[in-house]
């Protein structure tokens, strides 16, 4: 056979062996950094070119739209032809399954044009069902609620299959019953509706099985470690007629078991598929050998993975530096001043990234950024369509699509106000209840009494009559939307800056219609499934913030990991069970594995911690099963004679140690720009400061100072700039005194 060699120029041979095994089932476990995007485009690509099969023969999944989107690109680069959507099977397990649903959904009793739930949409549900049961939340938390009924989704169980031992269960099997009906009454489906439907298309109609074994040849599904009961099924079932099975994954990157994902499907892919072939890729492409011998030491103390060693040809690169803080505000400081001699010296703000395992660790290294003027966004943090002027235009949207959806309606009825009473919206609700009729049929029988309700209605009538008749676009509908509802209007006589960015955030919402030819159903379904590895950061040279779980994925050249502390991480609630003990392990491994250059990990010998407030820490077991000869360790030097770790860590007799204060600041510039405002850091202030004091700030304006905390050249500020409180260290921030006229 000749072959397209530009397919398998620039592969290792493992990668090469991979893009050319098609014979039957294929797990390939791939380490972090080993390519293995470039594996799963350029075995579509060599499925195309060699064996003539048409893409949309191929199924493709992975787990955000960003990832599929670039596959598709990358893919039409290599094959040098564009790919129509409808012959497009490239896409996450959500898209694919939403997709199949919304051609045969009528067979599972629903509509076709059915509405997804978002997490906030679920949220609204489960409080409005748990205020009809009189159920105080401080019994049954609502978010602990919807999180129960998501993991009993997760494992294909219904109300009635659910256990009993608690009251706090007996409340989930209840609500999670009527939940459902709910969602069945308002033609919805929720994300995790979504698979479990899907699953019982292909379960319980052999016609649309057969249909859809026959038209994928292949199918190929990336993050395989990542997958829960219902995908797995979904995957085995597809794949059963053909045995043309490819996955991709690394269980030592398994962390997210607490949202379903099962370790056993990759472990267990070999005893599942008997006539599998395995493949492993170990070259990392990545990270340096000394970042990669750190990460193989510390993951290879966990029992439940297939051994694997990854190796690089990209030098040995620097220690890693391990600095011991006093606390956590003197492990922020350092952080800080680190990060902006990092910039200084040409870094790119974009190229360094803190990580911790908690969000609440956040606060302090926000409260530093805030104080050295270093741009950061936290990565996770509001997504651009979790705010609540987004969500407010989606629910018009969601109306305009459809008369069904009660969620959507109890949202905007009254935003902005309207003077539909709440006792109005309640008799609505209740008599919904009763009738088992959607809120929009009931207001509309109320509306010839109530003309607050009566101009909603011809809102909403008026705009789906106009959309269809003047054929706007989705941008031309929104504007229209924003305008007629009044909500531009509202926006503008509040006249703050928080409402100028609103309206910036709606005209972002007009402009995202722009990147595809949608129509309202595919943008409805397409924003429901964004995820936040989606979300493209609104700021430019920003460091970034995260979570260890929002890492997986993501690199960069300069890595900070803080908290290297037992009962952070690893996390107090998983010290007494083994197995989460170990994904904590991997937790650690994706941290230390983000990194391309520079890894610098650190720890507090004390930490105000949120069960038992300010307490001595000891150093994570992590720590201690990484190679001492790749590590240079460094002290504080504000940690003194009662620092524990630095006395544990002695008495190891291992670790060269060495004290260290923060990097000096001295210079730093950077370009400023409307959204992205870095100031310089000048060693020259005032520090003679007092409550009551008018000041100026570049970045935030005039305001006055409501306290001081500290003294000298270390006092911080808070101070009052308008509607908001910024704290803010003199040093850093260049402010001045403004005289009182």
């Amino acid at each position: 056979m000749q072959t397209d060699s530009h397919l398998l120029d620039h592969l290792n041979p493992k990668q090469r062996e991979a893009v050319e095994y098609v014979d039957g089932p294929l797990l390939i476990l791939a380490g972090a950094g080993s390519g293995k995007t470039r594996v799963l485009t350029h075995k579509i690509a060599w499925l195309v070119s060699q064996y003539q099969v048409p893409l949309y023969k191929i199924l493709a999944v992975t787990f955000t739209n960003k990832a599929a989107k670039e596959m598709v690109e990358r893919v039409e680069k290599l094959v040098g032809v564009s790919v129509p959507p409808r012959d497009q099977w490239v896409l996450t397990f959500h898209s694919f399954c939403n997709k199949i649903l919304q051609r045969h959904a009528e067979l599972l009793g629903y509509q076709k044009a059915f509405v997804i739930y978002d997490s906030g949409d679920q949220l609204s549900v489960v409080k409005r069902i748990l205020n009809d049961m009189d159920i105080d939340p401080k019994v049954a938390k609502p978010s602990s609620v919807q999180y129960a009924i998501s993991d009993a989704k997760n494992k294909l169980l219904t109300p009635h299959k659910m256990s009993v031992d608690s009251t706090f269960q007996e409340i989930v099997r209840n609500v999670y019953a009527e939940y459902q009906d709910q969602l069945r009454r308002n033609n919805a489906m929720d994300f995790d509706d979504l698979m479990i439907n899907a699953l019982a298309l292909l379960s319980y109609h052999p016609d649309i099985l057969e249909k859809y074994q026959n038209q994928f040849d292949y199918v190929l599904i990336d993050e395989y470690q990542d997958i829960n009961l219902p995908q797995y099924m979904i995957a085995e079932k597809l794949s059963e007629k053909h045995k043309r099975l490819f996955v991709v994954g690394d269980g030592d990157q398994n962390i997210y078991s607490w949202r379903g994902a099962n370790m056993q499907n990759i472990l267990n892919f070999e005893k599942d598929f008997p006539r599998a072939k395995v493949i492993l890729l170990e070259q990392n492409y990545r990270s340096t050998t000394t970042i990669l011998e750190i990460a193989n030491a510390v993951i290879r103390h966990n029992k439940m993975r297939t051994d694997k060693n990854l190796w690089t040809a990209n030098g040995e690169g620097e220690k890693v530096t391990m600095f011991v803080a006093s606390n956590e505000y003197n492990e922020a400081e350092y952080i800080g001043k680190s990060i902006l001699a990092k910039i200084e010296s040409g870094t790119d703000a974009n190229e360094i990234a803190v990580l911790y395992r908690t969000n609440a660790m956040s606060r302090v290294l926000e409260e530093m950024m805030l104080q050295y003027n270093i741009p950061y966004r936290v990565y996770g943090g509001f997504r651009f369509y979790e705010r609540k002027e987004i969500k407010d235009i989606l629910a018009y949207l969601r109306l305009v699509f459809s008369d069904q959806d009660d969620v959507a309606l109890q949202r905007v009825i009254n935003v902005p106000t309207r003077k539909i009473g709440k006792l109005t919206v309640e008799r609505i609700i209740l008599t919904s209840q009763q009738t088992k009729d959607p809120l929009m049929i009931i207001a509309r029988g109320e509306a010839p009494k109530n003309p607050s309700i009566q101009g909603f209605i011809q809102l909403i009538d008026g705009l789906r009559a106009d959309y269809v008749t003047n054929n706007w676009s989705l941008g031309e509908l929104i504007d229209q939307i924003v305008s007629r509802s009044g909500y531009k209007k509202w926006l503008k006589q509040e006249d703050s800056q928080e409402a100028i960015t609103r309206l910036e955030n709606i005209q972002e919402l007009i402009t995202s219609t722009q990147d595809g030819d949608y129509n309202l159903e595919e943008f409805l379904s397409m924003t429901a499934l964004m995820t936040q590895q989606d979300e493209p950061s609104a700021l430019e040279h920003t460091v970034t913030l995260m979570t260890l779980h929002s890492a997986k994925g993501l690199e960069y050249d300069v890595v900070f990991l803080a908290g290297m502390e037992e009962n952070m991480l690893p996390h107090q609630q998983s010290v007494d069970s083994p197995e989460q003990i170990e994904e904590e392990r991997r937790l650690c491994y994706v941290g230390i594995t983000r990194a391309r250059h520079e890894l610098t990990i650190s720890a507090a010998s004390h930490r105000n911690t949120y069960y038992e407030g300010s307490r001595a820490q000891d150093m994570s077991r992590f720590f201690f099963e990484m190679p001492a000869e790749r590590i240079k360790v460094e002290v504080s030097h504000k940690a003194g004679g009662f620092n524990h770790m630095v006395t544990v860590l002695r008495d190891e007799g291992v670790y060269g140690i060495g004290q260290a204060t923060a990097p000096a600041v001295t210079g730093w510039r950077a370009q400023s720009s409307p959204r992205t405002i870095m100031t310089e850091a000048s060693n020259v202030f005032d520090s003679d400061f007092s409550v009551g004091d008018l000041v100026r700030s570049p970045v935030f304006g005039d305001g006055v100072v409501v306290q001081t905390i500290g003294h000298g050249v270390g006092i911080s500020l808070q101070i009052k700039f308008g509607s908001t409180t910024k704290l803010i260290l003199p040093k850093y921030g260049k402010l001045e005194k403004v005289k009182a006229s």
